[in-house]
């Protein structure tokens, strides 16, 4: 079996289902003049959700190994992406799998694609919002990608530019900045394209119809004096959008950010890559929320000379090939950005400058 056109399969079929959902979810709520806000908030919620109480869970409860082995695919492998999940499904993932004729390694692998597509397009979605606002201001769905721009940043697109400008024509027709992604093709056999659009519809169904969502539970209300009763269950679309950002930082992220803050916390002047500033506790609170957020618990059973977070959060950058580290460091620099902790993004940018000056002398 070719277990990378397996994966390739129900990745893409989930990637056009999803943009589908959202596209015709953006129009109901525009039709509704619903604020851009709210309607973005829920469906990133309902997106998480639907992640993880169905095909997360389930990766957990029969295949958790492979799973968590699949999540830490480049520390096996360096490479391009769809080589580096190729090597890891026809390799380690499917030596840790237990066999099971209720769960075989085809459907683990169906649940894992479908999984790591949600959670690419929770995060790229999240990242984005205000370029969707635009969208959903003009109706312009011709720009409506759900992929990163790959040579600039949205703000720096044409289609943004676009968009932002006074006077804009949603009839106008402008050279796009979005170049396609290699990876992302639907496979053209007649067989999996009748499979392909069943998979859709029954996904689109389960998303749309509620069946793996959990609602915000209403405020119960006293029949006496019709008081309000305030719940934990309840939470404001801010509690639900940082919740939501949070979600998007990958263990390699957080790792980087442990790395950074356990030298803060030294006052590692000779370190140059560090400045000695203290941190307030506020600050101390949400880096320790952020960075807490990794699976990975080996570290209680492992030595930590043998154990790969261990690694990562000792070495920091340093870890990684030099072809990953500028893309590491962006990523969690562009994330952080939302939570507006300067210390940790300043150390981050002085690791950046300095990494870039070393490719420039090499």
């Amino acid at each position: 079996m070719d277990y990378h056109n397996v994966y390739n399969y129900h990745y893409n079929r989930t990637f056009y289902a999803v943009k589908s959902i959202f596209i015709d979810e953006f129009k109901k709520a525009k039709g509704k003049n619903r604020p851009f806000l709210s309607m973005a908030n829920n469906i990133l919620r309902q997106l998480n959700h639907f992640r993880d109480q169905k095909f997360e869970a389930r990766l957990k409860e029969h295949a958790v190994k492979s799973y968590l082995v699949f999540l830490d695919r480049y520390s096996y492998y360096e490479g391009e992406k769809s080589e580096v999940i190729s090597w890891v499904l026809e390799n380690e993932a499917l030596e840790n799998f237990s066999k099971s004729s209720k769960y075989p390694y085809s459907s683990f692998i169906e649940d894992l694609a479908i999984r790591e597509c949600l959670n690419e397009v929770g995060r790229h979605y999240g990242n984005y919002y205000d370029y969707y606002q635009l969208i959903y201001k003009h109706g312009c769905y011709h720009y409506f990608y759900l992929k990163d721009f790959v040579d600039c940043s949205f703000k720096g697109s044409l289609e943004y530019e676009s968009m932002s400008s006074e006077g804009f024509d949603n009839n106008q027709e402008i050279v796009a900045s979005f170049k396609g992604d290699d990876d992302l093709q639907v496979l053209e056999n007649d067989d999996y394209k009748s499979q392909y659009d069943i998979g859709i519809k029954s996904l689109i169904g389960e998303f749309v119809n509620g069946q793996y969502l959990e609602p915000l539970k209403k405020p119960i209300v006293e029949p006496n004096n019709n008081k309000e009763i305030k719940t934990d269950d309840l939470k404001s679309e801010k509690q639900i959008n940082v919740e939501s950002l949070i979600n998007q930082f990958t263990d390699n992220e957080r790792f980087l950010i442990i790395h950074v803050l356990y030298k803060l916390i030294n006052n590692d002047v000779k370190d140059e890559d560090v400045d000695y500033t203290n941190i307030t506790s506020a600050n101390l609170m949400k880096i320790m929320r952020l960075a807490g957020a990794f699976d990975d618990t080996s570290i209680f059973s492992q030595d930590s000379k043998n154990n790969t977070s261990y690694s990562k959060v000792a070495k920091g950058i340093n870890y990684y090939g030099v072809s990953k580290r500028l893309k590491l460091l962006e990523s969690t620099i562009l994330k952080l950005q939302a939570f507006k902790i300067d210390i940790l993004i300043t150390e981050l940018e002085r690791m950046k400058t300095k990494h870039l000056q070393k490719l420039r002398i090499s």
